[in-house]
This record gives structure tokens, C-alpha cells and sequence, in this order.
């Protein structure tokens, strides 16, 4: 039954691959790879990462930018609201410039979620340009939604990819023109199919009948420096039981990591590079952001209380989402990603046999959960190639049910396509260190 809902997105039999522009199309033409890298939040993959310049060379110097430049985003995940997008967004280039955006950046911001009347899903191609005119424009599978008249929008998000103190995950690759085959094919694969492709132009249209303002920003005030990004490895042990207890540290470190004071994280190996929260509000540290790695670690803290119970979705909960600032959104959507997973993380089980036949591999899954947090079914969405580790991922999420009721900020994101009931994507990876 899950597996349907990915039908549309995961049908290959699309070949038109989408032409990435900004301004002046013709003249312009398609820009050069010039890097790739995979952006991972609190363990889900989100998007991969293209950046494109007219020569495909790295850009040389963020102080003097020169286009035309696009970041193109190629979606990974289920589904992402406009409101965790844009929240991703924000965090990421405050982080990467030690900054808080300033207003012209938040107004942008703002506007993209204005103008965007759905979610992003997995197969779009969003792009942030900059023109050779010296202007920043937002794009969507083909259809311009805006432009913001000149370059400093443009010039604070990429601080998010390049920036002093953005991830090394993004940073490094993006600025070194590596071109990993892996990547590359994936990011080849992620393609918008026809249909979706004619509804975002039906947003762009509406988007030109209305007029848009974008405002100047006063100085931007300074924020935390943030934390080192740590990576945890260690190689799983096999007990002398038929299975070997592979996920226990990896949970409670996501579940510890959920009330500590300190940042959004970028993606590294199981423990998160806390991500600082501009000022005036500290986030808290958050679970891991990049691939759950199970390994045989030294037992964290028990998980927190679950989070309250939040009521259905009302006019006066939308209302309320609506005021949220996007940082607030973003430490809620993880501190609730947190729990789950922490939950799920502690009862992976590396199956001896898979251990003694030195079987590795990723499994993607779809739980489909109720309100409540009930579990109502869990199906393999990626399989690892290998039955031991599918059972063991499956098992793992059986055993770690019923999950938290679903904050309202999770209900925003997680809601199935019928909007009966949610859908968490949860990544297991069984790795030998």
C-alpha cells in the first residue's frame, strides 16, 4: 500500500530531463556541473546537492560572486512542507555564515512560501540562481516562482553550501568539483514527471499575478560560532546470542542529542554536527544527521518523556504555524524526528549470520503511523539487497512502537497522501567498521 504512493515519483520511464536556468535562457544555456554532494537531516536524506557555473570551476570567492550561478536542489525525501524547506534553507546559511540572515533574506524566504501552494516531493528540481545581471531567482521543475533584485539573497544562501563554517560534507564537495558517479547517477534519476510538472507552473502563473516586494535588510547580527561536527565508528561484535545488539548507542545518542542546547545539524556518520541557532534562542543538539550507522557502541542515557499529545489539525493549529518562526518550526520537527528514531535505533540487532557472512546495506522504510503514534504497517521502501537486514530494519521499528504522538509541526510534514494517517520514511544502514 505505501509503496503505491512512491509510484509516480520513482517511474524512470521519464527521459526529458529539465533545463536549469536563471535569466536569459537562450543566451545562457544549460550551466556546467561544477559540484555534488548529499544533504542529510536528522538521519533522512533531503535533497542532493548540484552546483552549476558557467565553466563548471568551482566558485573562487564568495565576497565578489559573478553569474550566472545556480544551486540546484534535487529532492530525496517523501515529501518536505514550504515550511521545513524554507526553515532548511535559513539554518543552513545562518550556520555556514556564523550569521543571522538578514531581513531581505527572510522576506525571500517568505515569498517562496507564499508563492509555493503544496510541498516539495521527492523528483523536483528546485533552483536558487543568480543572474548575470546581478539578481537572485527562484526556480521549480522549469517555472520561475520569482526574482529578488540583487545578489545579497543569493550571496547568504550559498553560504549554507560554501560558507567558512558550513558542513565539510556539502563544503568539501561542492567546492572541489567532485563528481561522484554515485551521486551523479542519482541525482541524474531525480526527475519531476509531466504531470507534477504542469501543476508548478499553475503555482508560477498564480505567483506573476500578484505583485512581490522583497525588502532590504539592516545589518545582519553575528550568532554562535558552531560545534565540531563528531562522527562516531565503531565495528559491531557478535554476542554469543543468535543475534548481535547493533543499534543501542546510535538511538540514545539521537535521543540525548534531543535535549541538549545547541544546534540544527548538517549530516556526518550517526552523532550530528550540532547546527547553532542564531540568536536570541539556542536549538538543541539534535540526533544524527547523517546515515544511522549500526555499531556496537557504549549504552547513552534512557530517551526522554514523549513529547505532548497534539491536538487534530484545527484552523486555530494552522493559525498557530503560521506565527511560528521558522528556527522554532525546525528545533520541533527534529526534537520529534528525534524520539522516533532514537526509539527505532535502539532495537536494531545486526543478525549474526550477517555479521559471520560480512553483510552491509541501507534499508529505507515507510511507517505509516497513526496520530496517536500507533504503528499501522511498515513496508521496505529501499531494500539493503540482503533479507537478514530488511527483517532486522523491519523488526527494529515494530519493537520500538507505539512512537510519541504526532506534534503538530510532525502532522504539518508527515501527513499520508489520503491525510488519514502519517508516513515517516526511517533509514536503517548496516555498516562493518
Amino acid at each position: 500500500m505505501l509503496n503505491s504512493m512512491w509510484a509516480g515519483f520513482r517511474n524512470l520511464a521519464v527521459f526529458t530531463i529539465l533545463v536549469s536556468v536563471v535569466a536569459q535562457p537562450q543566451a545562457q544555456g544549460r550551466l556546467d556541473l561544477a559540484g555534488l554532494a548529499v544533504y542529510t537531516d536528522t538521519a533522512r536524506d533531503i535533497y542532493v546537492a548540484g552546483l552549476r557555473t558557467a565553466d563548471g570551476q568551482p566558485v573562487p570567492d564568495l565576497s565578489a560572486l559573478q553569474g550566472p550561478i545556480i544551486m540546484e536542489y534535487r529532492i530525496t525525501t517523501r515529501r518536505i512542507s514550504a515550511r521545513g524547506f524554507s526553515g532548511t534553507l535559513l539554518l543552513q546559511a545562518e550556520l555556514g555564515s556564523g550569521e543571522r540572515a538578514p531581513d531581505a533574506v527572510v522576506d525571500a524566504l517568505g515569498e517562496l512560501k507564499r508563492t509555493m501552494k503544496g510541498s516539495l516531493l521527492m523528483g523536483d528540481q528546485f533552483e536558487i540562481g543568480l543572474t548575470e545581471r546581478g539578481n537572485t531567482v527562484f526556480n521549480l521543475d522549469g517555472t520561475r516562482l520569482f526574482d529578488v533584485d540583487g545578489a545579497e539573497t543569493f550571496a547568504f544562501l550559498i553560504q549554507g553550501w560554501l560558507g567558512s563554517s558550513a558542513s565539510a560534507l556539502l563544503r568539501e564537495p561542492l567546492s572541489s568539483r567532485s563528481l561522484d558517479d554515485g551521486i551523479m547517477t542519482r541525482f541524474e534519476s531525480l526527475i519531476p514527471l509531466n504531470e507534477r510538472v504542469d501543476t508548478v507552473a499553475a503555482w508560477g502563473n498564480d505567483a506573476a499575478e500578484e505583485p512581490q516586494q522583497v525588502a532590504a535588510a539592516p545589518e545582519p547580527a553575528p550568532t554562535p560560532e558552531s560545534e565540531p561536527e563528531p562522527e562516531v565508528a565503531a565495528a559491531p561484535e557478535p554476542e554469543p546470542e543468535p543475534e548481535v545488539d547493533a543499534g543501542a548507542a546510535a538511538a540514545a545518542a539521537a535521543a540525548a542529542a534531543a535535549t541538549a542546547a545547541a544546534a540544527t545539524p548538517e549530516p556526518v556518520q550517526v552523532a550530528s554536527a550540532p547546527e547553532p541557532e542564531p540568536q536570541p534562542e539556542p536549538l538543541p543538539e539534535l540526533p544524527p544527521s547523517s546515515e544511522p550507522v549500526v555499531a556496537q557502541l557504549e549504552p547513552e542515557p534512557e530517551l526522554e518523556p514523549e513529547l505532548e499529545p497534539a491536538a487534530p489539525a484545527t484552523d486555530d493549529r494552522a493559525s498557530a504555524l503560521a506565527e511560528m518562526d521558522d528556527r522554532e518550526y525546525q528545533r520541533q520537527l527534529n526534537e520529534y524526528l528525534a524520539q522516533v528514531l532514537g526509539m527505532v535505533f535502539r532495537e536494531v540487532r545486526y543478525p549474526r549470520r550477517a555479521v559471520n557472512r560480512e553483510l552491509e546495506g541501507k534499508v529505507e522504510m515507510l511507517a505509516e503511523i497513526s496520530l496517536e503514534g500507533k504503528l499501522l504497517g511498515v513496508e521496505v521502501l529501499e531494500t539493503s539487497g540482503h533479507g537478514l537486514l530488511d527483517r532486522a530494519a523491519i523488526a527494529a521499528v515494530e519493537e520500538g512502537a507505539p512512537f510519541p504522538p504526532l506534534s503538530a509541526v510532525a502532522q504539518e510534514e508527515f501527513l499520508s497522501d489520503d491525510g488519514e494517517n502519517y508516513v515517516l520514511m526511517i533509514p536503517v544502514n548496516f555498516r562493518l567498521q
